[in-house]
């Protein structure tokens, strides 16, 4: 997990899940951010969800211990990232599992 500064109220944090994470998930093994461990002063903007492979974690890691920009690591995390409004990418509200009265579901 990364927290990052993104305004200055305002901090989003990028969530990297491992093969293991994805594996405790298939097993309905919730995964969880506890927002106080963080530490990060201000409102929470985005929780943005990434994966990694073990060569990406011991890259990244290397490089924030070194003093890497954040936000280097985090385009390397990215790097695959596309904007697809046709598949709900940022177009609209999200969408509740609970049907509300009145609303879309």
């Amino acid at each position: 997990m990364i927290p990052f500064q993104v305004s200055a109220t305002e901090y989003s944090v990028f969530v990297c899940l491992q093969d293991e994470n994805i594996e405790r998930m298939r097993q309905y093994d919730p995964a969880e951010v506890t927002l106080n461990k963080i530490g990060f002063p201000g409102k929470l903007k985005d929780v943005i969800i990434g994966y990694g492979t073990d060569e990406d974690f011991e890259r990244i890691s290397r490089a924030l211990n070194s003093g890497t920009d954040v936000r280097a690591v985090l385009r390397t995390l990215s790097r695959g990232f596309r904007y697809r409004p046709d598949q709900g990418d940022h177009d609209g509200p999200y969408l509740s599992a609970r049907a509300e009265k009145g609303k879309p579901q």
